[in-house]
């Protein structure tokens, strides 16, 4: 029944407006059946558009889905068939390189949410060992319950200084990596690259300004730098 009234949504919006853009989307492994989860990607195929799950969020989902399959969870749903380009996964903190390795041979785009994972104290994402695998990462906040500001800006600070923390390493994820997954790799996560995420001729208007005229961004030495490590949007 809601992969049925998923069906419904995509055909009533998708043509709608270019600001909508629908997709499907299941909580996780562990609570959507095999056969849910099977039927939401065919859904997905069907009218060429995102499946969207939350992936390998807490340890106990990897305990959960173990016990019912023997397998972990990225093993998991590609025995269902789910590992493709279509399929974003959220969260993805407890995959282990086994896993990275095979959604990066298949193609599967990751959205990493430090913030809510921090919160939840659900863990850390191997986020530079999907980056170096090739894998298309973009970076999200969750929803309000896990991460109360929804502040992309603060989400690109985070992520790039807990992946330091993660790695013992200050080089890892730079600011131009990061500002790169708050903008062409959430673009391209979502399979709008060619249309949004960069600014380039023949892409839409998709632009924000910063009014750099404040003590506290001062000096600028690097644009990127600034946008990541400083709160440039204030309250």
């Amino acid at each position: 029944k809601n992969v049925e009234t998923g069906k419904k949504f995509i055909e009533k919006w998708r043509d709608f407006s270019p600001l909508i853009i629908p997709g499907v989307f299941c909580h996780s492994p562990v609570t959507c059946s095999s056969e849910t989860l099977t039927r939401a990607m065919e859904v997905s195929r069907l009218y060429e558009v995102p499946l969207q799950i939350h992936l390998s969020e807490t340890s106990e989902e990897v305990s959960q889905i173990r016990s019912r399959s023997g397998k972990r969870p990225g093993h998991y749903l590609d025995q269902l068939d789910l590992l493709n380009p279509s399929l974003i996964a959220a969260h993805g903190i407890h995959l282990d390189e086994n896993e990275i390795a095979l959604m990066a041979a298949r193609g599967v785009k990751v959205v990493h949410v430090p913030e809510s994972n921090m919160k939840l104290g659900s863990g850390t994402a191997r986020v530079t060992d999907m980056l170096k695998r090739g894998m298309i990462v973009g970076l999200g906040t969750d929803g309000a319950c896990s991460n109360n500001d929804l502040d992309l800006f603060l989400e690109m600070d985070n992520a790039a200084k807990l992946a330091k923390l993660t790695d013992m390493d200050p080089t890892s994820l730079s600011a131009l990596d990061t500002l790169r997954m708050a903008t062409v790799g959430g673009a391209s996560v979502l399979g709008l690259q060619d249309e949004i995420g960069t600014l380039e001729a023949g892409k839409r208007a998709d632009i924000i300004t910063v009014d750099l005229k404040h003590p506290h961004l001062c000096p600028l030495h690097h644009p990127a730098s600034t946008l990541v490590y400083v709160q440039t949007v204030r309250m």
